[in-house]
């Protein structure tokens, strides 16, 4: 008789998918994050202000770092697009509907999304992201600031100002991100050393 993980094994490679395991209610925020996020870039091409997309977008991403406040947060994120798609016109306001959508329906769910991969890089990046949430910044700021500079190439400055006002809302998240995360390593190293010589 095989144990549990003896069996798991022989099933891994038999398959050779890479599995990780997920909370719903975060895949559910994810995609909204990810709405968010091109409400955002839209709303640029429609000439608004982008800040209403970026906090909702992080917002957003702080809902799925937060194990106690991740209700509140959700919220607060989902009346942010919410706001959005009334007061903006044009294709941002489909965008804010879904991801306030997917906002509102994610308490609902309970349990876990299994995703299966034969890439092993697609679980790789996830884990990164995990562990790493200022990527989540970085990344649609280095994309942004692309999407500027090819705007701005094809002549069109104001399309590219505004895209890069919005890089650099996700440049400054990015940054109070790193803050954060110094601020709580110092807090708890520090507690640590006082616990060691107590």
């Amino acid at each position: 008789m095989f144990s549990y993980k003896e069996h798991i094994l022989r099933i891994y490679t038999k398959y050779m998918f890479f599995v990780a395991r997920v909370k719903f209610r975060k895949f559910l925020l994810t995609l909204a994050a990810v709405f968010d996020l091109l409400a955002g870039i839209f709303v640029c091409y429609v000439g608004a202000e982008p800040l209403i997309p970026f906090l909702a977008y992080a917002l957003g991403v702080v809902s799925l770092y937060t194990e106690r406040l991740w209700v509140p947060v959700t919220f607060l994120s989902f009346g942010l697009s919410m706001y959005g798609a009334m007061v903006l016109k044009g294709e941002p306001v489909a965008l804010f509907i879904v991801a306030a959508s997917l906002k509102c329906i994610s308490p609902i769910f309970r349990g876990w999304l299994v995703l299966k991969s034969e890439i092993h890089e697609l679980i790789a990046v996830a884990n990164y992201l995990r562990k790493n949430l200022q990527a989540l910044f970085i990344l649609p700021f280095m994309l942004l600031l692309i999407l500027a500079a090819v705007r701005q190439v094809s002549g069109d400055s104001a399309m590219a100002d505004s895209l890069a006002v919005y890089a650099y809302y996700q440049l400054s998240g990015a940054v109070a991100v790193v803050l954060v995360l110094m601020i709580r390593e110092g807090v708890s190293s520090s507690n640590a050393k006082r616990k060691q010589w107590s």
